[in-house]
């Protein structure tokens, strides 16, 4: 999916200054500023489908009853992106999206241009990281990591050997770890990855490799910069030809209202789509809350029936073993008397 940029731009917008910004009150053709970006959004954007917003409930996860899953939160300054319940509004987001650009000019110690923009009936929006992270809620601060797979240097060092041990996991092949036995709050915490902070389409089950990085980096408190990585993840969503979609309505919710701009006319998400709900209902939040309590339960009485079996087999093998002693004991007996008598 490729991404135009427009040739003619006015100065960014100031949100103090300007009027609010309706669509419903601009022409079609006055939203873009090319033909070609209009082009696009009709033939790709405008069919993009939106992934509806999901939140946790207040108090679904007693916090003395995953202690460990609620420290990783915290550690990482997530807490107000798991509670964010705003609308949101796919029109606006796919007609952003249509033209949405991204400048990362950071260098190692996080110093250069780092902004999103986008451009809208001919005025340029722009909007920085710092901007971003205060709008969000979340820490401007620990490693920038842009997502999707890792170079060959980040595999080694974050989805190898080690971070398999460190998580519990292991490699299935084609990029896939298996999670079986991982921790009722590391599980808990991959729940949280798949659905609410990096949402997909999909198999939400399935631990990826960006999942496995970013986990790692959770459970050895090395802070990630979230505000850097949604920003990557905004753009992601837009660009992606493997699986073109639009999500984080709620982010992109907050930055609608940065720049003021008039929702009152705008349709609110409606979207059917079964493979997402407009939220993690506290039924669903429940019912996996007590999958994760018995895990270890139903892990372990896995364990005693391989045990059982395991033990059933062993006393075939040794009945078994028992058996060829006699029939050799006998053999040997028989050749022996036979032997004896000179026959």
């Amino acid at each position: 999916m490729s991404r135009r940029k427009s040739t003619a731009h006015k100065p960014a917008r100031n949100p103090s200054n300007d009027p609010p910004l309706s669509l419903s009150q601009l022409p079609l053709w006055k939203w873009f500023n090319s033909k070609e970006i209009l082009k696009s959004y009709l033939d790709i954007f405008s069919k993009l489908p939106v992934l509806k917003p999901r939140y946790l409930s207040e108090g679904l996860l007693p916090e003395d009853k995953y202690e460990v899953f609620w420290k990783l939160v915290d550690q990482q300054g997530l807490r107000p992106l798991l509670f964010m319940k705003e609308r949101y509004y796919p029109r606006m987001m796919r007609v952003v999206a249509t033209s949405l650009w991204l400048a990362d000019k950071l260098n190692d110690v996080g110093e250069g241009e780092f902004y999103l923009r986008f451009w809208i009936g001919g005025v340029t929006y722009t909007i920085t990281l710092e901007e971003l992270a205060s709008l969000w809620g979340l820490p401007n601060d620990g490693i920038r990591f842009k997502g999707g797979h890792l170079r060959p240097k980040e595999y080694d060092h974050w989805s190898g050997k080690l971070s398999q041990s460190v998580l519990n996991v292991s490699y299935i092949g084609g990029g896939k770890y298996s999670v079986g036995e991982m921790s009722t709050d590391h599980r808990l915490l991959h729940y949280m990855l798949s659905y609410l902070w990096l949402p997909r389409k999909g198999n939400h089950g399935a631990l990826t490799e960006e999942d496995v990085f970013i986990m790692r980096t959770m459970v050895e408190e090395t802070e990630l910069n979230w505000p850097y990585l949604l920003a990557y993840r905004l753009m992601h969503y837009a660009s992606s030809s493997l699986e073109p979609s639009l999500g984080h309505g709620i982010l992109w919710m907050k930055i609608f209202e940065h720049f003021k701009f008039d929702l009152s006319n705008e349709e609110e998400g409606k979207e059917s789509d079964t493979s997402f709900d407009s939220q993690v209902t506290p039924v669903l939040m429940e019912m996996f809350a007590e999958k994760m309590h018995t895990v270890s339960i139903d892990w372990d009485k896995k364990m005693e029936r391989i045990d059982k079996r395991l033990k059933v087999i062993e006393s075939r093998i040794a009945s078994q073993a028992e058996q060829l002693q006699s029939l050799e004991a006998s053999m040997n007996t028989h050749f022996s008397r036979r032997a004896q008598s000179g026959v």
